[in-house]
């Protein structure tokens, strides 16, 4: 963060005010304005540029645990709940962030003030959803922003907030395979939008950038890239080119490339993002390390494998280091890791990575998720590549299973699923279980 920027200023006065505060609560004295200020630029941890300086130094706090009694005290206030509530969500700490929200929404319900209270629970609703879709909980997720909606939609007219919400509504199509549905929900928020407030802002910027993301999904490349370029114009208007949004649509571009088989363009557009991310954020950042990861994968397909181990690697320590061993982000990265290492003939280190990486899947999205299914097909692979085509059979069943109960029978995992279940039967010689694994997989 720098503290250049006004609005920051601001947040570091308003910050003051409520450190004042919180010591005064505290008669351990344990935050001191001096080592706050010390702080400030280690403050990378915080994934979102728009935090405000106020939850990043509390976040950061609360990491080193500086931060305790503030939370517990019975008398504090709404606000103040949910500002924590926000932060603990931010530093990646679900279920503690989701707790205090729960305990702020039966703050606002003993509310007499109706007007407020809706204000409130929408943007509680709209918190919620998102932390859901963090870790996965998409039905969770799916349920506040429909209430989210349904609440907004009571005043009759658009809104930004209404407009952000079937956004976030059909973010979470997309997370679900159900590309057309969020592409019409995006439309229809966009057409909202330069109604409501023109062409050339960050709303719309944003809404194209995720019909984007959906039209490649889904293989409407030409349209896809049209929305992504579209946005990337807006942004590179309004914000410049050293913006850490747009080196989110520069890094979704990377994507759209890699899908492509375009990697040369995608590894162009993950080296343009990475360096405007280590300018904003510094090196030991979440979005730092997602785009370090996916230039991994990049320099995989471009067959410089040393190089992309090295970028793996370093995703791997940022990760460790920001989240420690048992985080999400950590469990993709060992994925990707093992992919690589079994690709050198590093069997050993291969099954290491995969196996801890399931374990982090397991533990942070429960048993039955397409993440973990993602686990499952990896080893299944694997197997079949050492010979061990009963392991590598269970492991293509087992994710086959736990992606039909959640996409049903129609996906495009499903599909490479069966295909990879085609390869396995054709290579023991079950050529009737083949033709069928094939047949269905072309089906979808």
């Amino acid at each position: 963060m720098r503290n250049s920027n006004p609005a920051e200023k601001r947040g570091e006065i308003e910050f003051e005010k409520l450190l004042d505060s919180m010591l005064q609560q505290d008669p351990l004295n344990r935050i001191s304005i001096d080592e706050v200020r010390k702080k400030i630029e280690e403050l990378t941890i915080i994934a979102k540029p728009e935090i405000s300086l106020e939850e990043a130094i509390i976040g950061k706090s609360i990491q080193q645990n500086k931060i305790s009694r503030f939370e517990v005290e019975d008398n504090i206030d709404s606000e103040s709940l949910f500002l924590l509530a926000k932060v603990y969500i931010d530093i990646r700490q679900y279920d503690h962030g989701i707790k205090l929200f729960y305990d702020y929404m039966n703050k606002i319900e003993k509310s007499k003030d109706n007007g407020a209270n809706t204000q409130q629970k929408v943007k509680v609703y709209f918190e919620l959803a998102s932390a859901f879709r963090d870790i996965g909980q998409y039905q969770s997720a799916n349920e506040y922003l429909e209430k989210t909606i349904e609440i907004l939609q009571k005043s009759g007219s658009e809104s930004i907030a209404l407009i952000e919400a079937k956004k976030a509504l059909g973010e979470i199509y997309c997370d679900l395979g159900k590309n057309t549905q969020a592409i019409d929900l995006f439309t229809e928020a966009l057409n909202s939008a330069t109604k409501l407030i023109g062409k050339t802002n960050m709303t719309v910027a944003g809404l194209l950038n995720c019909l984007g993301k959906a039209n490649s999904n889904i293989r409407n490349i030409a349209k896809a890239l049209s929305y992504y370029q579209e946005s990337l114009e807006i942004k590179k208007k309004l914000l410049g080119e050293n913006h850490p949004s747009f080196a989110t649509t520069l890094n979704a571009l990377g994507g759209f490339y890699a899908n492509q088989g375009d990697s040369k363009t995608a590894m162009e557009n993950y080296l343009q993002a990475l360096e405007i991310r280590k300018k904003f954020y510094g090196e030991m950042h979440p979005k730092v390390a997602a785009t370090l990861n996916n230039l991994g994968g990049v320099f995989w397909k471009l067959k410089d494998y040393q190089k992309g181990l090295e970028f793996l690697e370093k995703a791997l320590e940022i990760y460790k280091k920001l989240f420690g061993d048992m985080h999400r982000e950590v469990g993709t990265c060992l994925n990707n890791l093992a992919c690589m290492y079994d690709y050198l003939g590093n069997s050993k280190k291969a099954l290491e990575c995969y196996t801890q990486s399931l374990k982090i899947k397991k533990l942070v999205f429960g048993e039955s998720h397409p993440s973990v299914a993602v686990s499952y097909n990896n080893l299944g692979k694997f197997f079949k590549n050492k010979g061990d085509s009963k392991e590598a059979l269970d492991y293509y069943l087992k994710a086959l299973d736990m992606l039909r109960k959640f996409y049903g029978e129609y996906h495009d995992d499903i599909a490479s699923s069966l295909n990879n279940l085609g390869k396995l039967y054709e290579s023991i010689d079950n050529n009737d279980e083949a033709l069928k694994s094939y047949q269905k997989s072309l089906e979808i």
